[in-house]
């Protein structure tokens, strides 16, 4: 049996304040766990402060787990044109921590928005590598 839950401070623990949560969800079962994750920066004011700080402190992946979604985080892992990292420090550790791989094709971007010069790797996939 599985279920789709949009997470929150009784999910997954005292850390996590409404804000946090608001912008992810994951699918579960005992041993597998999608979790859909859009990072934007904090609502609050004077705080640059981003979903992906504020809840993979507090995610203990299944087994079997892939996240996904609008990362807006920029790093040479999925584009080899980054040379300065944007917001991922934490999500590479994360990944790394609990052995994910990157589902996406490097240096292939499926965002779009007119009038944009660089090509911008934003929507990530991400896998447990005994999945992969």
């Amino acid at each position: 049996m599985a279920g789709l839950v949009k997470a929150d401070a009784e999910n997954w623990g005292s850390g996590l304040s409404k804000q946090s949560c608001q912008s992810y969800y994951m699918l579960l079962s005992p041993d597998f766990q999608i979790m859909n994750i859009y990072n934007e920066k904090s609502l609050k004011e004077n705080c640059n402060d981003w979903t992906l700080n504020r809840i993979l402190p507090h995610i203990k992946p299944k087994k079997y787990s892939i996240i996904y979604k609008d990362f807006n985080a920029h790093h040479s892992w999925w584009n080899l044109d980054i040379s300065n990292s944007i917001r991922t420090n934490e999500l590479v550790q994360w990944l790394n921590q609990h052995q994910f791989e990157l589902l996406n094709e490097p240096d292939i971007s499926i965002f779009y928005r007119q009038n944009i010069r660089n090509i911008l790797i934003i929507d990530l996939a991400f896998v447990a590598k005994v999945l992969n």
